[in-house]
């Protein structure tokens, strides 16, 4: 690994907490998309921090998509990283119920709703169950709306 590796690995590093829960090294660069993940210039080339780390740590990825293990778009944990096609993505997606906000999995709905009837802080049920606080809020919302329609 070269300095300006080492030196990368060590500022993304320096902006990562452990989560003593789930294990997973969660990034706090502010800098994300929209789905979540964190990004940070790279040779002038904006580029995902979980994709960095990989890329440092076990080597180029190539073509191949860096997929999280563990759902958490801000986890930086090699352990938690694997290589696969965007098609084993989707399927992950999918399987995992969060391939989108809208249509979740019936289990995670479930969840959600039990949570909000219990009184359980949005952004709590959005980092137990791994799905975002705006989509939790948006659920929210609509069965707010469906309860007030009826």
């Amino acid at each position: 690994m070269s300095d300006d590796e080492k030196k990368l690995l060590d500022r993304i590093l320096d902006r990562t907490t452990r989560n003593p829960v789930t294990g997973c090294w969660e990034c706090s660069y502010s800098a994300r998309n929209v789905k979540g993940y964190r990004c940070l210039s790279v040779r002038d080339r904006t580029e995902y921090v979980h994709r960095a780390v990989y890329t440092l740590l076990c080597g180029d990825p190539g073509d191949l998509q860096v997929l999280h293990e563990c759902d958490n778009p801000r986890c930086v944990h090699p352990a938690h990283l694997s290589l696969g096609t965007n098609d084993e993505n989707q399927r992950q997606k999918k399987e995992r119920g969060r391939a989108n906000n809208r249509r979740w999995a019936t289990h995670v709905r479930e969840q959600v709703a039990a949570m909000l009837a219990a009184g359980v802080p949005k952004t709590a049920i959005a980092r137990q169950l791994r799905v975002t606080r705006e989509g939790v809020t948006r659920f929210a919302r609509r069965r707010k709306l469906a309860a007030a329609a009826t």
